[in-house]
């Protein structure tokens, strides 16, 4: 029956994302890791330890960076706001996965790298010059001009 995020026969080690701190009276209590922020809402920490000064973090999915300060490629947002997370890109297929760079902006979310003549904050409409589905059948053409 441990209580306050403690775990282990005796409560004596703490859930993952959670950090053993020295509290009054000798006893421990398990606080949200600090990636990146020490608050429950912004802990995106897998597993989190101490190893002298230096805090170690092993980010959730779609996190980057030594606190899980950034969005992973293929993610956007802003971890570092209380209450803001990272999302997953939605660029409605119409941006090549594999690229290097990440396929959308990574704070506000806007894709960067639309293909298959498309445009748009997700890439959900044809480009200027082309007309058809951009989302479901994917077939933007180029308009023809009359002579």
């Amino acid at each position: 029956n441990c209580r306050d995020h403690s775990t282990g026969n005796f409560c004596e080690r703490c859930e993952d994302g959670y950090i053993m701190t020295p509290g009054p009276l000798g006893r421990h209590s398990c606080k949200p890791c600090a990636c990146p922020l020490s608050v429950a809402s912004n802990n995106f920490a897998v597993y989190c330890d101490r190893g002298g000064d230096i805090l170690r973090c092993k980010c959730q999915d779609g996190y980057a960076g030594h606190f899980c300060e950034r969005c992973a490629p293929g993610y956007y947002g802003n971890p570092m706001t209380i209450g803001n997370s990272c999302k997953r890109c939605d660029c409605n297929g119409n941006s090549d996965p594999n690229l290097i760079v990440n396929e959308c902006h990574n704070v506000t979310g806007h894709c960067q790298h639309c293909w298959g003549n498309t445009a748009g904050a997700k890439c959900e409409r044809c480009a200027p010059g082309f007309y058809g589905d951009a989302i479901v059948t994917k077939n933007c053409q180029e308009c023809k001009k009359n002579k």
